[in-house]
């Protein structure tokens, strides 16, 4: 319990000595330290621990409470803040109804309701915090370097650097706080967390387009979050319970009982995972600095939804009314923007819309269960092109090979694949197409021969349409 807590606790002492040093040399070494350490301690977490049985850890603190319902305080002040400041009408309302929604659930119903087990630990879990510790803190080694030029291309401008680490330190932190809680309220301030942190990172270059794109991503995503709290109402009423298991528990006996706070959270999962109608916020997070593009599509925020679908496949099972709603959306999503990424000629509009895409199929697919949803099963494809979107993709061809395959006897040549028996066309010339080691070179790629540097990640995205559509047939079934 003592490495999870410090899993939590660490990238948010980090973003905090970050926000406070100025000097540009001891940031880089807070931050390449800051990252080694966390990497090294999910490793050993993860290789320690997969495969065992859930295990739930005895722990629960008033303080934290207070720290959560003080957070909570600020992230109201923060959306309210920026809301006036930029005189966005719906994010003020939105943020106020949030905020009350948040004081008088914590101090009206929420202070009667003790979680024992504020902590836990399965195998889906520590799969998210490898993705997060490993990945994540990847990423904020390579945005030190991204970061440097980017300032430097932007001399006349204050230099925010500072508070952009402080945030990326900030969202993992938030993020283990998501996958280790089994206390809904911790899960909860954690969730909004992530929230604020997408949308100061997505605004961070403050251009008209940016800010645009902040304010819709924080929309979408405080929409989500009151549904959020009215899972937490429900819970807390209703259940007197607000721990994630029990939860779990109550549902898959009484399905009946849970179908509301199932939906809502549901509904929450499927805007933090830029699901259709809610995928938008996700194309506008391109205008951001490549650092934070690359951390929301491949391992925090979008992940954070997906994660809570999965988490809740156990009563999806069981509730059909949630279940229907995340199997439509999540195939509708993908369906569509499968052929939206392989329409597009923008290289990053190929990578958000494959992204989109592929957590579609993860939400149509999250009532069969972490083994079956392939959570994170798009994650490599999309994590190393950030750094090559510019780079023009190098033309390769098909070859014909006109050797024809014998027997190991050296017998006479044959035709691969002919039924036995069946005559030899003598006029037929038997020349044979090798197979070729990687399946992706087989795929026509008319936008990578008119010269469309976007055309290899088209390719790539028509190739796992095709190869996701029988994965979701079964699922349908």
């Amino acid at each position: 319990m003592q490495l999870i807590g410090f899993l939590i606790v660490f990238p948010m002492l980090a973003a905090l000595l970050l926000l406070v040093i100025r000097a540009n040399a001891a940031r880089n070494a807070i931050a390449y330290a800051s990252a080694a350490i966390i990497a090294v301690v999910t490793l050993f977490v993860f290789g320690t621990n997969l495969g065992t049985e859930a295990v739930y850890f005895e722990f629960s603190s008033g303080a934290i409470d207070i720290i959560c319902t003080l957070i909570s305080i600020a992230i109201g002040v923060i959306i309210i803040g920026y809301a006036v400041r930029y005189r966005n009408i719906i994010t003020l309302v939105l943020g106020i109804a949030q905020l009350a929604a948040s004081l008088v659930f914590e101090f009206a119903f929420a202070h009667g309701v003790e979680v024992e087990a504020g902590l836990y630990m399965d195998s889906l879990s520590l799969i998210m915090a490898f993705i997060i510790g490993i990945v994540g803190s990847g990423i904020c080694i390579y945005a030190i370097g991204y970061m440097e030029d980017f300032q430097a291309e932007h001399a006349d401008e204050r230099d925010r650097r500072p508070v952009f680490f402080a945030i990326m330190f900030l969202f993992l932190g938030a993020m283990f706080a998501i996958v280790f809680s089994n206390n809904m309220s911790w899960m909860f301030t954690a969730w909004e967390i992530t929230t604020v942190c997408s949308f100061l990172l997505i605004g961070y270059t403050k251009t008209e387009e940016a800010i645009r794109n902040a304010f819709r991503q924080i929309i979408m995503n405080i929409l989500g979050g009151i549904a959020f709290i009215g899972a937490l109402y429900y819970c807390a009423i209703g259940l007197q319970t607000l721990s994630f298991a029990e939860f779990l528990q109550i549902g898959t006996l009484a399905p009946v009982m849970v179908v509301l706070p199932v939906t809502c959270l549901a509904f929450a999962g499927m805007t933090k995972a830029a699901q259709m109608p809610f995928h938008t916020w996700l194309l506008g997070a391109m205008v951001a600095p490549t650092p934070t593009s690359a951390l929301l599509h491949s391992s925090t925020m979008v992940k954070a939804g997906v994660f809570m679908l999965v988490k809740l496949a156990p009563v999806l099972n069981v509730c059909w009314i949630p279940s229907l709603m995340t199997v439509l959306v999540g195939a509708i999503t993908f369906c569509l923007c499968s052929f939206m990424a392989i329409s597009q000629s923008n290289a990053k509009r190929v990578l958000a819309y494959s992204t989109i895409a592929n957590l579609g199929l993860i939400t149509a697919c999250a009532r069969r269960g972490y083994r079956r949803s392939r959570l994170g099963g798009h994650l490599p494809h999309h994590l190393p092109r950030y750094r090559q979107v510019p780079a023009v993709p190098v033309r390769r061809y098909c070859r014909t090979s006109h050797r024809q395959p014998r027997h190991r006897e050296h017998g006479p040549a044959v035709r691969p694949h002919a039924p036995s028996g069946a005559p030899h066309d003598a006029g037929h010339h038997d020349h044979v197409r090798r197979p070729l080691r990687h399946a992706h070179l087989q795929v026509g790629n008319p936008g990578l021969l008119r010269g469309n540097p976007a055309g290899c990640a088209s390719g790539s995205a028509c190739l796992r349409f095709c190869r996701n559509l029988h994965v979701l047939g079964q699922v349908a079934r």
